[in-house]
């Protein structure tokens, strides 16, 4: 006899855990028994169960998942273990790899795109180029790139593209007004007459500027034109200026002189006076000479 939880003496229940009787019933039994309505403890062990309790299976034997109603079935044919679903694997057999969907992949399935096996058998240790290692698999890089390290992330560029300075590979063919071949790494190291570098590609110089060191600067113009703080200005638009030559006003209306940058036509006031004066001086002498003249 054992005493329940209101201290009434009960028949022993075979598998009853001590102390859980109410009412003469059984309400709480050992592993792998669970209490049926007359309270008594029958054998509901749970097939390819390795751990249970009287709610039912804990933890499921290799190649069997827990269910939500705590039973074990059976995982899918590809995997070793798996988890909540027959088809996500945690696990696979030697001869398979487990890929990032948790699905297990042929080894052989690597032909083609893994250059070298891991040792154990459990997927690619290293890709071929043009693709990367995607969990123990590999999958394809972008068509602009040779290496890569993820789909869309070049390491080093396909042929026809260059490393553009955004770690982007971009066609060559975008690149206008470069000098020579374009290196994959480094793009354009050089700029035809007209254009500037800038970042690995060229772009035009501004109008009428014929080379410069980037879009606002320029160091030499076009025939006429004349460089004024690094920009290109046609001589007509410098007041007094009739001629230019290599990118200086070289001339200018009569009474006015060049500034010494060659932007400017400026008034010779200085110069004219002094004439006037030289003039003056001369008339001057003139009329003194006529007069010692008539004294004689």
């Amino acid at each position: 006899m054992i005493k329940d939880q209101n201290g009434k003496c009960n028949n022993n229940i075979s598998y009853c855990l001590n102390k859980s009787y109410v009412n003469g019933k059984c309400v709480e039994c050992s592993n792998t028994y669970s209490p049926n309505l007359k309270g008594e403890c029958i054998n509901t062990k749970i097939e390819y169960c390795e751990e249970q309790n009287t709610y039912g299976c804990k933890r499921c034997k290799e190649g069997y998942y827990l269910t939500k109603d705590m039973k074990c079935l059976k995982c899918d044919s590809n995997c070793e273990t798996c988890y909540e679903t027959p088809t996500y694997c945690m696990s696979c057999s030697n001869d398979k790899y487990l890929r990032n969907d948790k699905t297990c992949q042929s080894n052989k399935e690597l032909n083609g795109t893994c250059l070298q096996i891991l040792a154990d058998g459990s997927g690619c240790g290293i890709c071929k180029n043009g693709y990367y290692r995607n969990g123990k698999g590999c999958s394809k890089c972008e068509k602009e790139c040779l290496t890569c390290n993820q789909k869309d992330k070049c390491i080093i560029c396909g042929e026809g593209y260059f490393m553009s300075s955004t770690g982007i590979c971009k066609s060559t063919t975008t690149i206008k007004g470069c000098k020579g071949e374009i290196d994959k790494e480094y793009g354009c190291r050089e700029c035809l007459t007209g254009y500037y570098l800038i970042n690995k590609e060229c772009s035009k110089c501004g109008k009428q500027c014929m080379t410069c060191l980037n879009e606002k600067e320029c160091n030499t113009c076009e025939d006429e034109y004349i460089i004024i703080n690094k920009e290109c200005i046609h001589y007509s638009n410098i007041n007094k200026c009739k001629e230019t030559k290599n990118n200086k006003c070289s001339k200018c209306s009569f009474w006015y002189g060049i500034n010494e940058e060659g932007t400017k036509c400026n008034k010779e006031i200085k110069r004219k006076n002094k004439r006037k004066q030289q003039q003056y001086l001369k008339f001057h002498n003139q009329i003194s000479n006529l007069y010692h003249l008539e004294m004689e």
